[in-house]
């Protein structure tokens, strides 16, 4: 009867380090989800099995590496002038691509009307956004 107040003890334990994973997570999902894509799924499919079989000495080993892998994370880190016109400079090649892809749409389906509209459209999103 030794071993039943020992096993009682460990998930009690084990209960606490769940529910204190549980309280913690929502302060840093949102940086997990935009620096490590990959962990946040990890995270996000892998607690709820963890929280029903967290007494298996399996899982525990599994929430001890997601806690080792998410204090791995900078939360600290900042973006700079550079970030933001890298991805400016993305969003701006992207629309250019939209543009030019509507452009040769109606070329190939001989609707010259169209492109007016397209034209048109992209000069006031540039107008629009100076």
């Amino acid at each position: 009867m030794l071993w039943k107040p020992l096993k009682m003890e460990i998930n009690l334990k084990v209960s606490q380090k769940v529910k204190e994973f549980i309280q913690v997570w929502p302060t840093v999902e949102g940086d997990v989800s935009t620096r490590n894509s990959a962990l946040y799924t990890k995270v996000e499919t892998q607690t709820p099995i963890i929280m029903v079989k967290g007494i298996e000495k399996e899982y525990q080993e599994q929430l001890q590496g997601l806690i080792t892998e998410l204090s791995q994370i900078d939360t600290k880190a900042q973006y700079t002038f550079i970030d933001a016109m890298f991805i400016l400079l993305r969003e701006g090649v992207e629309a250019l691509l939209i543009v030019l892809a509507l452009v040769s749409s109606l070329k190939a389906a001989n609707q010259k009307k169209g492109l007016r509209w397209v034209y048109t459209g992209a000069a006031a999103g540039i107008f629009l956004q100076v």
